[in-house]
């Protein structure tokens, strides 16, 4: 799904954006323990919420699926 919205009758629905995990070569071990509870996570109902919650230096280590 993409992020986008959709107009029905009265009701708008947002789909949420989708991630894909591309860790860089240069990632830290800090880095690495933030992004885990992310990557394991089994229930992605609110991935974009916890991702965009992570510092910059985290968040990187995620791509937008266009």
């Amino acid at each position: 799904m993409i992020d986008s919205f959709f107009t029905g009758s009265s009701n708008t629905i947002r789909l949420p954006k989708q991630y894909k995990w591309i860790p860089k070569e240069d990632i830290s071990a800090y880095e690495l323990a933030l992004c885990i509870p992310v990557v394991t996570a089994t229930y992605w109902h609110d991935a974009e919420s916890y991702i965009e919650g992570l510092p910059e230096s985290a968040r990187r280590h995620f791509e937008e699926v266009k």
